[in-house]
């Protein structure tokens, strides 16, 4: 709306001492007798002065408008509404379709009163006032904050979480076929022992993504290709799907070459069909596992519910039962408190305590999937049929039940558990039977596991998850027992080479005991420490694995630092020590400009061989949006057998990709160089455009004619290219985006009229998004009637088209853009004055194109 604004700010430059009351229109027919004003022209000395439009607030030109829609005070995002003259009293009212009504969440009257069917589905693409729908109802469009505030009855509005989008606005996009590429080159040159002679290695590696979008159907192939020394090539096809939602089951179907969802089994590569819950189509509020809150209330009581002395939500209710869901809980376990706050100031104030283990749903919430197809696993030799089933339900505030079931000619198993909210923490209890037919016996065994969380708010500890697993002797995962099966080595063999070492690699999968541990606490004066654990042994002679870490961090007044300690055993059954401590160190602070360098890391590793080193960077960021940033680095190390080196890197952040070069040498002579670079190429129905990368995300393109430079709000980098296109990344599938550009790199000659959009896409989709724009240089007109009088202030210029341009101001001047003066006529219309033209004049067309950047006044004659 950039260019609806500046007409705003130039006008009220032309004549600011004319006032026109409210800049809130009602756009509502049934209160129009209400918002009438009636203003004495007289007042206004020496000036030609039409206020007729004025009797119902500052008038609203016809045409189409992207507003932000309130309704009762929840704001709704943007949309685009069409104005439009139903009243016949020269103002233009909001105006609704009935697929609109329903996509605000509205419930339409089925005879409102004063309207009849037809009424309601009469006019041009059956657009109607609001009050045609809706009893009641009012729509009042205040054009300075360009937002259409709308009030309905409560009854009138469906119920509905407070993140709730219909899915009505979910949009599957246009067709599209992009390559999304991650590229990395590497060169090294080093020597070999105490030779002189050096041996160099290169190797380029690159990823690639092809996605076809197309009908609501979004197909993908993954691949890796390699590049390396002796010119050999490979490429490898890592996965091939082909996927569309299934909206009324909330659900995804994908085909081809994907995961199960790993969930209650172990995730394995299937080559099939999988059809599941989506979780994305879902409001975040009935995602994330609340308790529902429930109460009574003995008068109209405001209810407040609060987390860590702060309140997150609140309400109000009317005497009775009352039950409350949608409420935005901080994290996934604490403590709420609900008041209830009765009309006669009593108040009630009832604790409660929630923990969620990973499992844990809302009451009422179910989750499925059904997966059918073959075993893909390139290490197991074999693909063997297989069917899956998972169920998840939400039973009440304090319990989530789910099981699931695996089926194959040799291998069978069936899950059951329950999560539970309890008062010490969310708990997950569950059990797997299976049933594995190898080559030369059958065999079963169970898997118990249980899992913990729980946020101690006493201590401010945050135990994440917790979880220990048990296996007994004769239980394999559906992939391990295939994997034993192909390679045709039985459960019990132990086959040991001469040298006394286990070559029955695929014995080592049985594991017996695994335990985890994620625990954080935080402290004092900015503080925290963190732990994280994990430990597994095997019925087998496979040697246990453990890996532990402690780390403890602190931000101060001028530097940060860390301590951290690793301790893991390897396979040859020896640990692993290491310890750390970084500083870091800021730099720019009280600087008025961006220094080369912003920030100093110091750090310092000793590992179990006794070897300390010391590493040493600086690093830094330029331009507007850090576009630019590098590191340079020194390492050296206390053994004398240990090389020290320089190392350095830069990236930058282009509109079309992300290129990135290292560079390092040592005193040894060795020498290394990679160059990096990861980026997308889109083809559209607007042409191919080319991008940052996109990833697996539903991205944005652009159209904004003749806005070349303009950069999208994102801070992707992304900016319009020549052909007046761009690609904006990683939009949230099924949830409100704002896509929009910034014009203050976009030339001298473009204003955005719509410079912000509202997108709400489909997983994976290719939205579409049209920036209207107005390209030419600008000028003042002044406009005088066929007598040589300024036309009245406050007429409306229109163009060609009978789209709304600009309006008249003092001393007959009217501010237009990309009107050029030698093609197209302009219309004016006056509600005193009545119609006339302004005709293309070659004189004019000249001084307009002689005339620089600079805003010029040309005179115009209306006849």
């Amino acid at each position: 709306m950039r260019q609806r604004q500046w007409r705003l700010m130039l006008c009220s430059f032309l004549f600011p001492a004319v006032s026109f009351g409210s800049t809130t229109s009602l756009a509502d027919e049934n209160s129009a007798g209400d918002g009438k004003m009636d203003y004495n022209a007289s007042f206004i000395q020496g000036l030609d002065v039409d206020v007729s439009d004025y009797r119902y607030g500052n008038p609203v030109p016809e045409g189409t408008y992207t507003v932000d829609v309130v309704i009762n005070e929840n704001n709704r995002g943007k949309r685009s509404i069409v104005f439009r003259n139903i009243s016949n009293d020269k103002r233009a009212d909001a105006c609704f379709t009935p697929e609109q009504i329903e996509e605000l969440g509205i419930i339409a009257d089925n005879k409102p009163a004063g309207q009849s069917e037809n009424n309601i589905n009469s006019g041009d693409g059956s657009c109607q006032p609001l009050s045609a729908y809706v009893s009641y109802a009012k729509a009042y469009y205040n054009t300075g904050d360009l937002v259409l505030n709308i009030t309905v009855p409560q009854a009138s509005l469906k119920h509905k979480l407070s993140d709730y989008i219909d899915p009505s606005r979910w949009e599957a996009g246009v067709t599209a076929l992009f390559i999304d590429y991650n590229l990395n080159s590497y060169l090294s040159s080093s020597k070999s022992g105490n030779s002189s002679d050096k041996e160099n290695y290169y190797n380029t590696n690159i990823n690639w993504t092809a996605g076809l979008n197309f009908d609501g159907w979004r197909l993908r192939n993954r691949s890796n290709s390699v590049w390396s020394k002796n010119n050999s090539f490979s490429n490898k096809n890592i996965q091939l799907y082909a996927e569309t939602d299934i909206t009324p089951w909330e659900s995804r179907l994908t085909l081809g070459e994907t995961f199960t969802s790993g969930r209650i089994f172990d995730s394995y590569g299937i080559r099939g069909g999988i059809l599941g819950t989506n979780t994305k189509m879902r409001p975040d509020s009935a995602n994330n596992f609340k308790p529902v809150i429930t109460g009574i209330a003995d008068s109209n009581a405001r209810v407040l519910i609060r987390q860590n002395n702060y309140t997150i939500y609140e309400t109000t209710v009317t005497p009775g039962p009352f039950e409350i869901s949608d409420y935005g809980a901080l994290g996934t376990n604490g403590t709420l408190q609900m008041v209830i706050i009765e009309a006669d100031g009593r108040e009630k104030v009832q604790d409660i305590v929630f923990s969620a283990p990973p499992m844990m749903l809302k009451p009422g919430i179910l989750q499925y999937s059904i997966s059918a197809g073959e075993l893909r696993d390139s290490s197991a030799g074999e693909s063997p049929a297989v069917v899956e089933g998972e169920l998840l339900q939400g039973i009440n505030n304090f319990l989530t039940w789910y099981t699931g079931f695996q089926l194959s000619e040799n291998y069978k198993s069936v899950a059951i558990g329950n999560a539970l909210n309890t008062p010490i923490g969310g708990i997950a209890l569950d059990m797997t039977h299976a049933r594995s037919d190898l080559k030369e016996k059958s065999q079963s065994g169970e898997s118990f596991r249980i899992s913990y969380s729980r946020l101690f708010e006493e201590t401010n500890t945050n135990v994440v998850v917790s979880s220990y697993r048990y296996s007994s002797d004769g239980y394999l995962s559906f992939r391990d027992a295939s994997m034993i099966r192909a390679r045709g080595e039985n459960y019990n063999e132990r086959r040991i080479d001469e040298n006394g070492k286990l070559i029955n690699s695929y014995l080592g999968v049985n594991a017996k005991n695994q335990y985890s541990l994620n625990l954080n606490q935080r402290l004092w004066d900015n503080s925290s420490v963190s732990v994280m654990g994990s430990y597994y042994d095997y019925w087998t002679d496979r040697q246990a694995s453990s890996q532990w870490s402690v780390s403890y961090q602190q931000s101060l007044e001028y530097f940060s630092y860390s301590l951290a300690y690793q301790r893991s055993k390897t396979s040859e059954n020896t640990y692993d020590n290491t310890y750390v401590l970084n500083i870091n160190i800021p730099l720019y602070r009280g600087y008025n400009y961006q220094p080369a360098f912003n920030s100093l890391s110091l750090t310092t590793t000793r590992n179990a061989d006794g070897n300390t080193s010391f590493y040493t960077s600086a690093s830094g960021s330029q331009g507007d949006q850090s576009e630019l940033s590098y590191n340079i680095g020194a390492t050296a190390n206390s053994h004398s057998d240990t090389s020290d080196s320089l190392t350095a890197a830069a990236n930058y952040r282009s509109a079309v990709g992300t290129y990135g070069v290292t560079g390092s040498m040592n005193n040894r002579s060795n020498r290394q160089l990679s160059f990096s670079a990861n980026g997308s190429i889109v083809a559209h129905p607007g042409g191919v455009t080319l991008g940052p990368s996109v990833g697996d995300a539903p991205f944005a393109i652009i159209e904004a004619d003749g806005a070349e430079g303009a950069a999208a709000m994102n801070g992707s980098g992304s900016k319009i290219d020549s052909r007046g296109y761009a690609i904006v990344p990683y939009l949230n599938s099924y949830r409100e985006n704002q896509v929009g550009l910034d014009a203050s790199k976009a030339g001298p000659n473009v204003d955005l009229i719509d410079d912000l959009a509202t997108v709400v896409p489909r997983d994976g989709a290719a939205i579409a998004v049209k920036i209207k724009t107005s390209v030419g240089k600008p000028v003042v007109l002044i406009v005088k009637d066929k007598n040589g009088k300024f036309l009245p202030i406050g007429t409306n210029i229109y163009d060609g088209s009978g789209e709304y341009q600009t309006i008249v101001g003092q001393a007959g001047m009217a501010y237009l853009r990309g009107w050029d003066g030698s093609s197209g006529a302009l219309s004016v219309k006056s509600g005193t004055a009545g119609e006339c033209v302004i005709n293309p004049e070659p004189g004019i067309a000249q001084k307009i194109a002689a005339a620089d950047n600079s805003v010029i006044q040309v005179e115009v004659k209306c006849i």
